[in-house]
């Protein structure tokens, strides 16, 4: 399992479109590398934005993913 710590990893920027593509390529980098299980943990953060989670989590339906996938369904 990958844990991906939003305040400790993107403690500077939590909010815009950059940061949030960043958040996106580490989690594909994870499945690349054979992770099948990606936690992101939202701990102790305070503010997030549209535009983060847009580029972060909704930009992983162009890469193939379904709710399946992000649910962990598909896993057996």
């Amino acid at each position: 399992m990958k844990k991906i710590k939003i305040k400790e990893e993107y403690k500077e920027d939590y909010i815009t479109r950059a940061a949030g593509e960043r958040l996106r390529t580490a989690i594909l980098d994870a499945r690349q590398n054979g992770e099948d299980c990606i936690w992101l943990d939202f701990g102790g953060v305070i503010i997030g934005s549209t535009s983060f989670f847009d580029e972060a989590i909704a930009k992983l339906g162009e890469e193939g993913w379904d709710s399946e996938i992000i649910h962990g369904r598909h896993i057996k």
